[in-house]
């Protein structure tokens, strides 16, 4: 019974990852447009600064995107192997990639466009993320846990 909850809690933990991943990256979209727009700040010191507010799956994306910046990206095929995360589904890692690529390389009114259109596309995939989080993330957990609990009884 314990296994089967575990597979059921992980599953449900995977829905949970990508939802607050979203959450996140719209945190960092709102974040960035502040700094650029009325403090001008170098894309280095946007990230740090950003870091420096919280822990978590995009966190650890843009942390590994900031040491990528050190060295250079030159194409986004290298940002998306840079920046590629596991509780995402490949799709989510190219829009991911798309964005982290664009960033900085527009003039101020181009790169705001940019940064709202994003915020855009992750709050819908963070909206999405939290329907499926609880319709599918609470349906597999409850789902193997009644397996366990079924397959006790026939064990006993």
């Amino acid at each position: 019974m314990t296994a089967s909850s575990l597979i059921g809690i992980s599953i449900k933990r995977v829905y949970l990852l990508r939802y607050k991943y979203f959450l996140a990256a719209s945190e960092f979209c709102a974040h960035y447009k502040r700094e650029i727009t009325s403090l001008k700040t170098p894309m280095p010191d946007v990230c740090a600064g950003f870091l420096s507010s919280g822990k978590g799956a995009f966190y650890d994306t843009v942390k590994r995107f900031l040491l990528g910046l050190n060295d250079g990206y030159k194409l986004e095929k290298d940002v998306y192997e840079g920046i590629k995360s596991n509780c995402l589904r490949d799709a989510d890692n190219l829009i991911m990639a798309n964005f982290f690529y664009s960033l900085g390389k527009n003039g101020l009114q181009n790169e705001v466009t940019n940064i709202v259109r994003f915020n855009e596309i992750f709050q819908e995939k963070a909206a999405k993320y939290a329907v499926d989080l609880k319709k599918n993330g609470e349906m597999y957990y409850k789902l193997f846990v009644l397996l366990g609990i079924m397959l006790m009884i026939l064990v006993v």
